[in-house]
């Protein structure tokens, strides 16, 4: 069966796209919110929810009811497909770093219980999306229940996360105020739940409607054009204010539906490049700074020993070390414990006009 090669680009692009925003950061400060890279280092997470919500309704609506072992079959998946990494991630950041959390963070990080009170202290670098994403899930079966027996409940629910997310955008979040001053206001989950139930909205609503493809490639270039053209200026957290947060928003969740319907597949390598990026995306996007911490320590040893290693070689070399071991580590250690995962009951993987559609990270 073919695959929906076009979300395996996006999520491989988007997961990309953080860790050479994170790598420019890092070396060079920020950009303003005007910068393209600085609005992919902000709103690529976003497109990760949103093609969450997506494939995850494909994977799963037809296997999910409202039996307690359908849904704790999806737990099950979900927690095989998430934790182990996290786990990995975790202790690996500890290692390198040298310090041990307190006993509290451990056991929340772990746990996963941060994701409900604590999203923004997180012992691994990122992993307050993971968090996220981990209370997204804990909705998604009553979503998918909704959906089926009582769909006005849902687009209740959807308008209502709507209007939390511009309560957050005009109330919450100050325009006044430094991003990173306000990050624990913008990872709040309930400021990012729209994104993840418009993508599973996307997925009920786009899988009846039999939509052109260059529509959708129309739809995609205009969302494009808008998430890289918008006029902003100033620190980035302009771009989680405002009008301005509803605009970036809803252009995050045309290009997810834009690629979702193009029906577009690349030259071979190109494809394959991709397709790896869109396997390894998980991994890429919680161990390319734990990657960068060591090379750039290695780095620092050669500059003060024998050459100066200039900063874009740093960059390069942290890039493809990030991307290989990922992809290293999702062939090893996700793939494990995914499969562990296909052990839990099912009615089978769901065919989508004859493709196979990929859940978040890349649900196998």
């Amino acid at each position: 069966m073919q695959r929906l090669s076009g979300l395996d680009y996006l999520r491989g692009i988007s997961a990309l796209g953080i860790m050479l925003f994170h790598f420019k950061l890092w070396n060079y400060g920020i950009e303003p919110s005007e910068s393209v890279f600085t609005r992919i280092g902000m709103y690529g997470v976003s497109i990760f929810y949103v093609l969450s919500g997506l494939t995850l309704y494909h994977v799963y609506n037809e296997k999910l009811n409202s039996s307690l072992e359908s849904i704790l079959s999806f737990y099950g998946k979900r927690i095989l497909r998430i934790f182990p990494l996290m786990w990995l991630s975790s202790i690996l950041t500890i290692l390198i770093e040298k310090r041990f959390p307190d006993t509290s963070l451990l056991f929340s990080n772990l746990s996963g219980l941060f994701a409900f009170y604590n999203w923004a202290n997180t012992i691994t670098y990122g992993a307050w999306s993971v968090g996220n994403e981990l209370s997204f899930y804990l909705a998604f079966p009553f979503l998918i229940l909704f959906l089926k027996r009582w769909n006005k409940l849902y687009y209740a629910l959807l308008v209502l996360s709507f209007l939390i997310m511009v309560y957050f955008a005009f109330n919450v979040i100050s325009p006044s105020v430094e991003f990173i001053q306000q990050w624990d206001l913008y990872t709040n989950p309930l400021n990012q739940f729209f994104l993840f139930i418009s993508g599973v909205g996307l997925g009920a609503l786009l899988k009846k409607m039999d939509i052109l493809s260059i529509q959708a490639k129309v739809v995609l270039v205009i969302s494009l054009l808008v998430f890289s053209l918008y006029p902003t200026s100033g620190d980035r957290v302009q771009l989680v204010v405002g009008v301005n947060r509803l605009v970036f928003a809803i252009a995050s969740v045309g290009i997810c539906a834009g690629i979702y319907k193009s029906n577009f597949r690349l030259p071979s390598l190109v494809n394959r490049f991709l397709v790896m990026l869109g396997h390894a995306s998980y991994s890429i996007y919680l161990l390319h700074p734990l990657v960068y911490r060591v090379i750039s320590k290695v780095c620092s040893i050669i500059n003060n020993k024998f050459f100066e290693v200039p900063v874009p070689a740093v960059i390069f070399i942290a890039s493809a070390a990030t991307v290989s071991f990922s992809y290293f580590v999702y062939l090893n250690f996700e793939t494990f414990f995914t499969g562990l995962g296909k052990k839990f009951p099912e009615k089978g993987r769901v065919k989508v006009a004859g493709k196979v559609a990929v859940a978040d990270y890349a649900d196998k």
